[in-house]
Formats: C-alpha cells, sequence, structure tokens
C-alpha cells in the first residue's frame, strides 16, 4: 500500500508539472519587437531601454536587444504601461525611433523660472505652464534622443520600431 501512494503522488507531480508547464501564466504577456532600419530591413543588435514610469522618474526594468532576424522578446506584467527607449550606440548615432507615436515623455508643467532655470534645454526656451519633457538620456538636451514608445500591456503584442536616420536637432 506505502508502494501505490508513493507510486500515486509520484504521478500526481508528474501530471502536475506537465499541466504547469503548459498553462500560460495569466498575468504576464508578451512584448515583442521587430527592429526595421530606414531601408525597412531587419536590423540586429540594436538596444531597448524597457521602462516603467513611476513618480518623476522611470525604472529601468530591463535591457534588450534584436537578433539576427531584428526581433526580441520579454515577457512582462499584464495590465501596465511600459515605455521602449532606443539605447544610443556609436554604431547608428544617427538613427532615431521614427515611430509617429513615439514621443517625449510629458513630466508635468513649469511651474517657476528656477524650475526651468535647473531643468535640461528645452527649445524653444520655455516658460511657466509650458510642458516639461523628461531627459531619458541624461544628457541636459530634450531632443529626439529621448523619444520613448509607450506600451500599454494587456495581451502578447508586436511592435515594430522603424529607425529614422538624420537626426535633425531639438525636438519640440
Amino acid at each position: 500500500m506505502k508502494t501505490n501512494l508513493y507510486l500515486s503522488t509520484i504521478l500526481l507531480g508528474l501530471t502536475l508539472t506537465v499541466f504547469t508547464g503548459c498553462k500560460k501564466d495569466l498575468k504576464t504577456a508578451t512584448l515583442n519587437i521587430k527592429v526595421l532600419d530606414p531601408n525597412n530591413r531587419s536590423v540586429e543588435n540594436i538596444k531597448f531601454d524597457i521602462l516603467q514610469h513611476q513618480g518623476e522618474f522611470f525604472q529601468t526594468l530591463s535591457t534588450i536587444a534584436s537578433d539576427s532576424s531584428g526581433e526580441t522578446s520579454i515577457i512582462l506584467p499584464k495590465n501596465k504601461s511600459f515605455h521602449i527607449y532606443l539605447v544610443p550606440q556609436e554604431r547608428y548615432t544617427d538613427w532615431y525611433m521614427g515611430n509617429s507615436a513615439a514621443q517625449l515623455f510629458n513630466a508635468g508643467l513649469f511651474k517657476s523660472l528656477d524650475e526651468i532655470n535647473n531643468s535640461p534645454i528645452h527649445k524653444p526656451t520655455p516658460n511657466i505652464g509650458d510642458t516639461k519633457y523628461a531627459d531619458i538620456n541624461g544628457d541636459a538636451i530634450i531632443s529626439v534622443e529621448d523619444l520613448v514608445l509607450k506600451v500599454d500591456l494587456e495581451e502578447d503584442i508586436l511592435v515594430t520600431i522603424n529607425l529614422v536616420a538624420g537626426k535633425s536637432g531639438l525636438y519640440k
């Protein structure tokens, strides 16, 4: 009888393992990214930070890179917002994220001249009440290099990042 009970436990354990392995986690979704260069070709080794906005700051959750087919993916919690940031690299210093949905992150409004004077460079120079943008790359200049693409992850999704050549100065 002990042998049968032990055998049943092993079989039950194997059965649970199989079902657990096949069961999709309902709390996560996969963010798939496809990267295309200005000529619409797949690009490998393009790095992205996956950011989550928290208060006045962003937390980098992960840095991922496209593979030889120009694709990468990451599993993240469902029903949350994330921002995809193109990590600058020497190899493509003249490229930026050209998706129309990519934008500077609105960090609120300027409330004082002191705040304007102590913020990253915005062009044109802002006034009190103007939008304040986040300096994602930390270079103290608001530009196309600070663009992020917001993704509301509710289910598995494929996002295509279109890289554009020719940074044209400051963004605004």
